[in-house]
Order: structure tokens, then sequence, then C-alpha cells
């Protein structure tokens, strides 16, 4: 069974459709990315999974549970996280506590052995526990989005512009971090303008554009498709 199962979706903003009949399944402790130029639905289609953008078709199942029409709270409940484009750290707050946050319907002792794990994920996380979000760099600050988003003890972590506006340093730390998650069992979805970088982590991807998928199969087909490289992604041969 999978994971998580798309099938037929369409989704949008009011008037507007942003994605149309799109299917796809991630199993169980798979790396699956979403690639396509700017505007194609990606983020879209991830927010919508979380139960922030509305859904106008189709389905969406968790290991078999219907999830289409629950409320984002309770898709949270069935495991899926989010790490947002752009972090959105609660920025006067401090390390420590935004990552609280993240675990807040979790017990305390829950609370403490998923804070020891974002720790030993993210030693810097925890040299800096007591500062601010917002006096963090970049790179620190989407170490602290995971970070939060592991609070939830996901089976799914959903990771949407993992690379945008990090030092290359900095990339391949929070690369590494999910591979290792991922070596532990742990299925992510990933939206990544490095097609490079997202092909290298990636197990299969769908690669959409104009809100449909254009590809689907796996990263290594998708690395050696000469057109689908030049045509969406700009990259010669």
């Amino acid at each position: 069974m999978a994971l998580l199962d798309v099938e037929n979706f369409s989704c949008g903003y009011g008037e507007m459709v942003a994605v149309r009949d799109l299917s796809f399944a991630i199993e169980p402790g798979q790396i699956f990315a979403l690639l396509g130029p700017n505007g194609a639905g990606k983020t879209s289609t991830m927010l919508a999974i979380m139960g922030h953008v509305q859904i106008k078709g189709g389905s969406l199942r968790v290991g078999g549970t219907d999830i289409t029409r629950l409320p984002a709270l309770r898709r949270a409940g069935l495991g899926l996280a989010l790490v947002p484009e752009g972090r959105r750290l609660f920025s006067d707050l401090s390390v420590a506590e935004n990552l609280v946050i993240g675990g807040y319907s979790h017990s305390r002792a829950d609370e403490k052995r998923h804070l020891a794990r974002v720790f030993e994920l993210f030693p810097r996380l925890s040299e800096r526990r007591g500062q601010l979000a917002a006096s963090l760099s970049g790179g620190e600050q989407q170490m602290l989005a995971i970070g939060r988003a592991l609070m939830a003890a996901p089976r799914l972590l959903l990771v949407d512009e993992l690379s945008l506006g990090l030092m290359p340093r900095m990339i391949d730390l929070c690369i590494d971090a999910l591979k290792k998650l991922n070596q532990e069992g742990l299925a992510i979805l990933l939206v990544e303008q490095n097609t490079n970088r997202a092909l290298d982590l990636a197990d299969n991807v769908c690669v959409l554009a104009s809100g449909r998928s254009v590809f689907q199969g796996s990263a290594e087909t998708a690395r050696r498709d000469v057109d689908l490289l030049h045509s969406y992604f700009g990259i010669a041969a």
C-alpha cells in the first residue's frame, strides 16, 4: 500500500485551477521529487496535500485513509509534516521554542525524545537552542524548519525548496540530513529548484508544467532524457 496516493488530483485558488488531473504515489521509505519550472504548480500541490489549498477534484489517501476533505490538523495527525518554502519560523521565539511548537501534539516524554533526535541531527541547533530564530543564518534557519517538522514524528516529510537562498555548504548539510532520515525509513516529498541535486537525491520524480504532469519515472530515467532536461530545465546534454 502506498504511503501517499494522489489520484486525478486538481487544486487551485478561487476560480483558478493551478494543477489538473495529477496522479502519483509515494511508497514508504521513498524520496519523491516534484520538479518543474516556476509556476508549474509544485508548491500548490504540496500545500493542497497539507490542507492549505483548495482541492477541486480527485482524491488523496495516506496509508489507505482518504484525507481529501480532512482539515490540516487531521492530516498532520496521520503523519504529514511540512517544511515550507521560506522556512516560516517564529522569528521572535528561540530555537528551542520553535521546536517545541512543532511537537505540540505529543507528550512531554515524546517531546524530549524528539528534541534529542533533532539536536543529534543538527548539532548547530543544540549549540544555539537559546538564540532567537531571527538571529540564525539562512542555513541554520532551514535546519530549524526541518527540525520543527520532525518534532511531529512524521511518516512523510514534505520539503518545499530546500536549497532556496542557501550557501552550497549549508545545502550539503541539509541534504545529508535528509539522506540520513530517509535511510532510517522516513519518506520524503521534495520540491527543489536545483534539478541536479533533486535528481541525485530522489528515487522517483514527477515533472510538472503549467499544472500538468509531463513526465513520471525514476530519477535515473529523467537524467537520461535529454529532451526533458533541455525543455523544462534548460540543462544541456
